[in-house]
């Protein structure tokens, strides 16, 4: 289990902050190289004259650099991105849907809702092993999921806000550490 560039390529390139095992220093990269089929940091660092910039590579797995990411079980729970203050699920519900005022909010291990009340409608992210997709169903009947037409938008907000879409055990594993 290790981290690739496949895996964060999707987060963009200076999206996510990364933070060391040993010295908590975090970096925000400029970008990422594999070398040798390990994943490196292109980091910009501060040159010992302390007036010029640096640009080298930290290989991830030798120093002990992990992301900072958002596991699904937040995409229930209120948030802090960027100075806003919101919860996930609902956001991403009136991209899909509309704008809405009342609505509940619950979660399970595969499953995130949020159903609206107003139109009886739910928005639901599920999320199985290999599969996850935002889906609606109406008046209560989750035997009739209807899929999303604009999940790119819907993932990318993911991706913007730092939720780790993959496997959720690369927290437990200390693969990725859990953003608070």
């Amino acid at each position: 289990m290790k981290l690739t560039i496949k895996d964060i390529a999707k987060y963009g390139a200076t999206n996510l902050v990364w933070k060391s095992k040993n010295d908590n220093i975090r970096h925000k990269p400029l970008g990422y190289i594999s070398v040798k089929n390990n994943l490196n940091l292109v980091v910009e660092s501060l040159y010992s004259d302390m007036q010029s910039f640096k640009t080298s590579n930290i290989d991830v797995k030798t120093w002990g650099y992990r992301p900072i990411m958002r596991p699904l079980s937040q995409l229930t729970e209120e948030i802090t991105h960027d100075g806003e203050t919101f919860v996930p699920i609902v956001e991403l519900a009136k991209m899909a849907i509309s704008e809405f005022k009342k609505y509940k909010v619950w979660s399970s291990d595969f499953l995130k809702e949020c159903q609206i009340e107003d139109n009886y409608i739910s928005f639901v992210f599920y999320k199985i092993t290999y599969v996850s997709d935002f889906y609606i169903y109406l008046n209560g009947d989750r035997s009739n999921l209807i899929n999303v037409t604009n999940q790119e938008l819907l993932f990318q907000k993911l991706y913007e806000w730092h939720f780790w879409t993959g496997d959720q055990s690369y927290f437990d594993n200390g693969i990725l550490i859990k953003k608070v």
